[in-house]
């Protein structure tokens, strides 16, 4: 009897034992999952942006009012635009490659870039940059086709 007995504060005390672990796993996880405002943020400057980046949506909007249009296919028509990439070099230079699906003539292209504060200048053409996190790149160009319209180009990086 007292074996039987000594069992079960045993398994009671492993059974107490385990709430305690699975306890404390949920207040570590909870405590561990929390994430402060700046860990999804990343300094906008040129080290961070330079990279290889693939666009991947193209939005467009005749005014500030005016609804927001798709606009991926009018600037890539050709499949063979679509997996072309654009690398901006440290050294303030960037390639845009025609990668994949070849185009003829081919669409690559070289020329210089700069950023200065939320500013993206590429040939002498500046565009705003509306987002940044490291990974994704959002730059607004406006006045493109016709006064007070708005361009959004949002590339990931490859």
């Amino acid at each position: 009897m007292p074996h039987l007995f000594f069992n079960k504060i045993h398994n009671q005390n492993i059974f107490s034992m385990k709430r305690l672990l699975f306890v404390s796993a949920i207040i570590v996880s909870l405590f561990s999952c929390s994430k402060k405002d700046d860990e999804n943020t990343c300094e906008l400057n040129a080290t961070n942006v330079a990279g290889s980046y693939k666009t991947t949506t193209i939005k467009y909007k005749a005014n500030a009012s005016a609804p927001e249009q798709d606009f991926y296919n009018y600037f890539n028509s050709d499949v063979c635009d679509r997996d072309d990439y654009v690398t901006y070099n440290t050294d303030g230079t960037y390639k845009i490659v025609d990668a994949g699906e070849v185009c003829f003539p081919s669409n690559n292209a070289i020329g210089t870039w700069s950023l200065t504060g939320n500013t993206l200048t590429m040939d002498n053409s500046a565009s705003t940059v509306e987002s940044f996190d490291c990974k994704t790149l959002t730059v607004k160009a406006v006045n493109v086709f016709v006064s007070g319209d708005m361009l959004y180009v949002t590339s990931v990086r490859q």
